[in-house]
């Protein structure tokens, strides 16, 4: 990765409780900053902050693409220099 290179941080989101979700929510925030901080890139993790707003309970939500991670990816890799995933299990949504 080269300064300044936009670069996707994929991690896990759901979980069986809010409580999970947040901490997932966190995770990613921190691997961006991580990344962004190791590397001089900038790192991306829109799960980060994005069910603060968009309601993953409502299918029109779930399925837009700015929430979507795989419809995120697709719309958006022409863009991306790296995709880093950081998780040890990947789930569908990943």
């Amino acid at each position: 990765m080269k300064k300044n290179d936009l670069v996707y941080i994929c991690s896990p989101l759901s979980a069986p409780t809010e409580q999970g979700i947040r901490k997932n929510m966190e995770k990613a925030a921190y691997y961006a900053g991580l990344v962004s901080g190791v590397t001089g890139c900038r790192a991306i993790a829109p799960h980060s902050f994005l069910p603060e707003y968009l309601d993953d309970n409502i299918p029109e939500e779930r399925e837009a693409p700015r929430y979507n991670k795989s419809k995120q990816r697709a719309a958006l890799s022409g863009i991306y220099k790296k995709i880093l995933p950081r998780a040890t299990v990947c789930t569908p949504a990943l």
